[in-house]
């Protein structure tokens, strides 16, 4: 610009000699060109991924951030980072003072072997088993939960088949195709329904869920406390209640469906308060305990919780029914194994049908499990954000055809077979695999679809049959007869 007796900044600019004049021309540095780098990126090995810049080019000015993020291709998971970038994260984050290179490792994802669960009942119509988590198919080490359910009239006896014994649930890792078998015999004595709270203990102190021995006569709570409960039952057991008290205010009402029976009491409070624990069997028998505390707890942690939420349909209603008294588990998983975290039961009334809430910690990785009787048993996995504080998740459940029938000898006779081989194949490729009982009596339950059953009885010629299940307006089973010819007749 122009200075003294000449201002502004054209150039070239006029002025009028009427007296002396000074003029002073000011200039400036000319800027510098800005400097520019260069982000090439690559993948190891070719073809398993691909990686994403943002802001895209490749070529950025100096001081730029640059986040890149890696994206697998089908069969392989992202690894780590190379070249000018290191470590795992993704997106990871680059500032270009320099020309970079940086190179995405991909390694193969590893396939997951499978194996089914078949399960029978001896005799045919003394009882049922629920496995958790359902399905009867299960990825390799996952440890099933089973347990018997004694209809009326009957008791579980003991299990055979790659499980023995007569505890009850009991449990079975998932290392091979597994077939078991639940015996039940006829009750004898009138059933029976026993309930103990296990912790919290008497004269003992617990702070922040801890146990320190103390000389008191009521237990003295800190902070969160863990409080179980042990439950013996002549009949499966169907829930246990956790009922908190402070006088006559019910405080906390919490329902569990599956051993290990336990509740996590972490309400804000100050003074006594009483835990009732009520069990109740299959046919509604009950048992209860109870112990009264003294609690401090200033520290309200649930309202650092997801509400997972949703409904539960049968999915082959024409218009969509909800479902009663469906199971719905959150589970997390430690190492291979699946541990309970929550539970919650479909509500039966108009306003409540098919609802269920879950209270989940955020921040973390769940397997959603929804059962129901007759029903077929579903679940999937669902992330829940640190900063999600609600969640709406429905279900679907494909109702379950009982197909049942009788392996006997080819003859006028036709005596059962115990003890045949039955493997069933849906169109799917599904494999679902049981055994004959007493008389030769078999039953299954199967989703609506196309089938191949194959009978193997030592001694005796194989055979098959293919089958459609397909649901009825008229009864609730279809029946399926086999007749074996000795081995040495045909031959």
């Amino acid at each position: 610009h122009w200075g003294g007796d000449l201002s502004g900044s054209d150039n070239p600019a006029t002025i009028v000699m009427d007296s002396n004049k000074s003029v002073v021309a000011y200039f400036v540095s000319e800027p510098v060109p800005p400097q520019y780098y260069t982000l090439e990126v690559s993948v190891d090995p070719e073809g398993a991924g691909s990686v994403e810049l943002d802001p895209a080019g490749g070529t950025y000015e100096e001081g730029t951030s640059v986040e890149l993020t890696a994206v697998a291709s089908e069969g392989y998971v992202f690894d780590h980072w190379g070249g000018d970038l290191s470590g795992s994260d993704n997106p990871a984050t680059i500032v270009m003072d320099s020309n970079k290179s940086v190179v995405a490792y991909f390694v193969a994802e590893s396939t997951p072997q499978y194996y089914t669960l078949s399960v029978d009942v001896s005799p045919v119509g003394s009882g049922y088993v629920i496995s958790s988590p359902g399905g009867g198919y299960y990825k390799e080490g996952t440890d099933v939960t089973i347990t018997a359910y004694a209809y009326s009239g009957y008791v579980f006896d003991h299990w055979s088949g790659d499980i023995t014994g007569d505890n009850n649930p009991t449990s079975i890792v998932m290392d091979s195709n597994k077939t078991i078998t639940a015996h039940f015999v006829e009750s004898q004595a009138p059933l029976s329904i026993n309930v103990s709270i296990e912790r919290p203990k008497s004269r003992t102190l617990y702070f922040n869920d801890r146990e320190i021995p103390f000389p008191i006569i009521r237990p003295l709570v800190f902070g969160a406390i863990t409080i179980e409960a042990n439950v013996t039952a002549d009949a499966p057991v169907h829930k246990v209640d956790f009922i908190i008290t402070k006088g006559e205010e019910e405080i906390k009402n919490y329902t569990d469906y599956s051993a290990p029976y336990r509740f996590i009491l972490n309400e804000r409070g100050f003074g006594i308060y009483t835990i009732t624990v009520r069990a109740y069997d299959v046919y509604d028998h009950s048992a209860e305990d109870n112990i009264s505390i003294f609690m401090f707890n200033f520290h309200r942690t649930s309202k650092n919780v997801t509400v997972v939420s949703g409904v539960v349909y049968d999915y082959n209603k024409l218009i969509n029914a909800k479902i009663g008294g469906a199971v719905v588990t959150a589970y997390k998983e430690n190492g291979s194994e699946l541990v309970k975290v929550y539970s919650d039961k479909t509500g039966h009334f108009l306003f409540n049908k098919g609802k269920y809430k879950l209270r989940l910690e955020p921040g973390c990785e769940y397997y959603i499990e929804v059962s129901a009787k007759g029903y077929e048993t579903v679940g999937r996995y669902i992330s829940i954000a640190n900063n999600e504080t609600t969640r709406v998740e429905n279900f679907y459940l494909n109702e379950t055809i009982l197909v049942k029938g009788k392996i006997m000898k080819s003859g006028l006779l036709g005596r059962g077979i115990r003890g045949a081989n039955i493997t069933i194949i849906g169109e799917d490729g599904k494999i679902y695999n049981t055994t004959s009982g007493l008389f030769g009596k078999y039953s299954i339950y199967l989703l609506p679809g196309n089938y191949t059953i194959y009978v193997h009885a030592d001694g005796y010629n194989d055979t098959h049959k293919d089958i459609t299940v397909e649901h009825k307006l008229i009864g609730k089973s279809i029946k399926v007869n086999f007749k074996l010819e000795a081995a040495e007749e045909s031959s």
